[in-house]
């Protein structure tokens, strides 16, 4: 289970992030894994990988060209999501922030063999919502660094992460608050 139990929040924040909601988006063209696609910008080999993972469960899987199809790339994102999140709570006993969450998303699935080797977060109690495993505020970025990123790629992930947590706080508060959510209608 994710922090946020709200699907069509975790995966409407990212695909905001990714693509503008784009599902006809390609991005990275000078990626050698060749371009990313869709709404969630998922390259080829995070395509495959995801649907071994989906496979080994027995749970469909779908083409890479789907990557363009809704539906099959939101079912890919959110699988990922939980799979890292799994790997958090396996690993560290709490859930990631969003911000570590979308980060670690955002490097695509080879990140789940690292996590268990991940530094420099520490349990916080969220207001409002359970213990999550919070960055290091004077060096937000360097769990990624721990496990052999670089400053300026861990720098980049954890600031767009800063934007994937800040639209899912002001969804979720606007939802508790006023009965009304801010990434869908």
């Amino acid at each position: 289970m994710l922090i946020y139990d709200d699907r069509r929040a975790l995966t409407s924040a990212l695909s905001l992030i990714e693509s503008g909601d784009d599902d006809l988006a390609v991005g990275d063209r000078r990626s050698s894994d060749g371009p990313a696609l869709g709404r969630f910008q998922i390259h080829q080999s995070a395509w495959d990988d995801i649907s071994a993972m989906r496979a080994k469960e027995g749970r469909a899987s779908f083409t890479y060209h789907s990557a363009h199809n809704r539906y099959a790339s939101e079912e890919y994102a959110y699988y990922l999501l939980n799979a890292i999140n799994a790997e958090f709570i396996r690993h560290h006993r709490h859930s990631p922030h969003p911000s570590v969450l979308y980060a670690c998303y955002s490097l695509g699935p080879s990140i789940i063999a690292k996590i268990p080797r991940m530094r420099n977060l520490r349990a916080y109690q969220i207001p409002h919502d359970a213990i999550m495993l919070i960055p290091d505020v004077t060096k937000p970025y360097s769990f990624l660094t721990s496990v052999g990123y670089t400053t300026y790629m861990a720098k980049r992930k954890i600031e767009t992460g800063a934007r994937y947590s800040n639209l899912l706080f002001d969804h979720t508060n606007s939802v508790r608050l006023f009965g009304r959510p801010t990434l869908y209608r």
